[in-house]
């Protein structure tokens, strides 16, 4: 049996629940871990049920005793020794980047990571993409935006600040000055782009982030209706992106053909290898 833990925001979920489904298309049985949800109160908890279509073989409290070593009584521990399933967690080692050798094992396994390569999923794509509908019908004032999106030259920014504000792997990648660039980039390629700023902090954004063009800064997604700002941004024709899951989702649901997604160069701030962007997007 495989089990894949599900942890995180909505972005995050996104991409475990992907490396699900891969391992689902290659091997028997496998599982999926939501146990970590029960007592979760950052972001806002388990998404997935609730935003879109999708199914997942849920692991028994019973197995997840037996596969997670974070679980240490006695009896679980006495019943790992006796199906040899001592050895059976796998902890992401290459974040953001393919682990091939894991689509090839077929053996038990644990998986804690979380996956954050479209490779992993590639050639399913087709059914992610039917997956991740979102159901749920939009406010009349989100109506309103995407029919703007929908008849305008849009393009999304997003600026992420909040958490990443105190995260040392994560904050400070996306400077004024990258989305400037990128700004100018689009100017330069698209006639007519009216953007839309999608953030967490749009307050901070109006006073920080001006430049020449029309825009649109979007407000009011807050708490469990933040996901619409996904849903908003991929429906634009195209896509500035922060070094955020949440963004570069909204980035790939977007299904114009010539879109334009433009991402930051450095994901995390460490040596780490970028394989998280597509090879049709630009790094700046």
């Amino acid at each position: 049996m495989k089990i894949v833990k599900l942890l995180g925001g909505l972005g995050n979920q996104m991409f475990q629940y992907t490396f699900y489904k891969s391992l689902k298309s290659r091997f028997n049985n496998v599982k999926a871990d939501i146990s970590g949800y029960k007592n979760y109160r950052l972001h806002n908890g388990f998404e997935l049920y609730r935003l879109f279509d999708v199914n997942l073989d849920e692991a028994s409290e019973f197995i997840i005793k037996l596969y997670d070593p974070s679980v240490r009584d006695w009896y679980s521990r006495k019943l790992r020794r006796i199906l040899n399933l001592k050895n059976v967690y796998v902890e992401e080692k290459t974040p953001f980047c393919l682990e091939k050798s894991l689509l090839k094992d077929s053996s038990n396994a644990f998986y804690w990571g979380y996956w954050q390569d479209p490779e992993y999923f590639s050639h399913i794509e087709v059914e992610i993409r039917e997956d991740f509908q979102f159901k749920l019908p939009l406010t009349s004032q989100n109506k309103s935006l995407l029919d703007k999106i929908k008849l305008s030259n849009s393009v999304s920014i997003h600026v992420r600040r909040g958490d990443y504000l105190k995260e040392e792997l994560l904050g400070g990648m996306c400077s004024i000055d990258y989305y400037l660039r990128a700004i100018n980039l689009i100017n330069n390629r698209i006639k007519h782009p009216l953007f839309f700023i999608f953030s967490d902090d749009v307050d901070w954004c109006k006073k920080n982030l001006t430049f020449n063009g029309p825009s649109i800064f979007v407000e009011g997604n807050q708490n469990k209706e933040s996901y619409i700002d996904m849903q908003l941004m991929s429906n634009c024709k195209h896509n500035i992106i922060a070094n955020s899951s949440f963004s570069w989702w909204g980035a790939w649901l977007n299904n114009n053909s010539e879109k334009i997604v433009i991402g930051p160069k450095k994901w995390v701030n460490n040596d780490s290898t970028n394989c998280i962007m597509p090879k049709t997007w630009i790094k700046l």
